[in-house]
């Protein structure tokens, strides 16, 4: 496996967790983490980064399965 090819999985399974986080704040989170997963579904590469960067720690408590702590 390339240098490449190790990247680009990297990155496919960051994505993966990022997208599986943002399907849970839509079905189990509030109105405002649901807001912030319709805008992840809507948004272009960019603006996906963009909300995840700035929404990191909702991101982060929904991929980890801990919606419900602080």
């Amino acid at each position: 496996m390339t240098h490449q090819e190790i990247i680009e999985q990297m990155q496919q399974i960051k994505w993966a967790r990022e997208c599986a986080a943002a399907h849970r704040m839509s079905r189990e989170g509030g109105g405002f983490a649901g807001a912030i997963a319709d805008a992840y579904f809507r948004a272009d590469s960019t603006n996906k980064t963009r909300l995840v960067e700035a929404f990191r720690d909702l991101f982060d408590r929904f991929a980890n399965n801990q919606e419900n702590q602080p």
